[in-house]
């Protein structure tokens, strides 16, 4: 290739969170949030037609990184990119609506969280683009929060909130499976701690508008504490995770 490797980062990066992070978890978002809500909802042409706008944009934003063209042509590819999110959005608060279940759970919370956070990082590379264009240079404050909303935001809080609706269930399944019929067993739900899940939730939440606060006033103490708010987090999930893992068969 005619350029060095940092040239490339940007198409290697966009390739692989928009054509394999942002497929994979609207793909697995569209079946699994509709099927743990109890939604009646299905709209397979709302989903074709995200499909095609995602790859459209991802297409065309390969296209232009190899043309000498100014950085305001790559709205052609965020004009198609933001509609599909938008209409994703627009499909979980379908199946929302429509849930036969009128409960929600912490878990579903923050996997719908997830789908309304994938909007924040095309706002901030619209704004990225348009910063480009007016002055050549790139605001490294906002590449920094560009990225890290979209690892630790959308990307990390539907793993947050996903793997304890469907790990739960895999391992009861796998423990009590030929026990469920001899008596009474506990429910999926109640093989992980509900409270440490909801403080886990809050140190995220916290953590993440903190340490995007700390990104832009480029205040060490702030993003330390925004740090340990995060590192607190996975504290957290691994130790839920391990009480799961660990569960041993308990038949009334």
């Amino acid at each position: 290739m005619p350029h060095n490797s940092i040239h490339y980062l940007p198409l290697h990066a966009h390739v692989g969170i928009v054509g394999w992070f942002l497929l994979l978890i609207i793909g697995v978002g569209a079946r699994l949030i509709p099927m743990f809500l109890i939604s009646k909802y299905n709209n397979p042409k709302l989903l074709w037609m995200i499909y095609y706008l995602i790859n459209a944009s991802l297409i065309s934003f390969v296209i232009l990184f190899y043309l000498p063209v100014s950085p305001g042509f790559y709205y052609f590819s965020l004009s198609a990119l933001l509609p599909a999110v938008v209409l994703f959005i627009f499909y979980c608060t379908k199946a929302y609506k429509q849930r036969m279940r009128r409960a929600v759970d912490e878990q579903m919370k923050i996997s719908l969280l997830s789908a309304a956070m994938m909007a924040l990082p095309l706002v901030l590379l619209a704004v990225i683009i348009l910063f480009i264009s007016i002055t050549t240079k790139e605001n490294i404050r906002l590449v920094l929060c560009y990225g890290f909303l979209i690892f630790f935001g959308w990307i990390t809080a539907i793993i947050l909130g996903m793997t304890f609706k469907t790990l739960p269930f895999i391992v009861w399944n796998k423990v009590y499976h030929s026990q469920s019929a001899n008596g009474k067993t506990p429910s999926p739900k109640d093989l992980f701690h509900h409270g440490l899940f909801r403080l886990m939730s809050v140190f995220y939440l916290a953590g993440l508008m903190i340490f995007c606060a700390g990104i832009f006033t480029n205040e060490i103490i702030i993003l330390k504490a925004g740090a340990a708010l995060l590192m607190a987090t996975a504290f957290m999930y691994n130790m839920n995770i391990i009480k799961i893992i660990l569960h041993k068969p308990s038949v009334q």
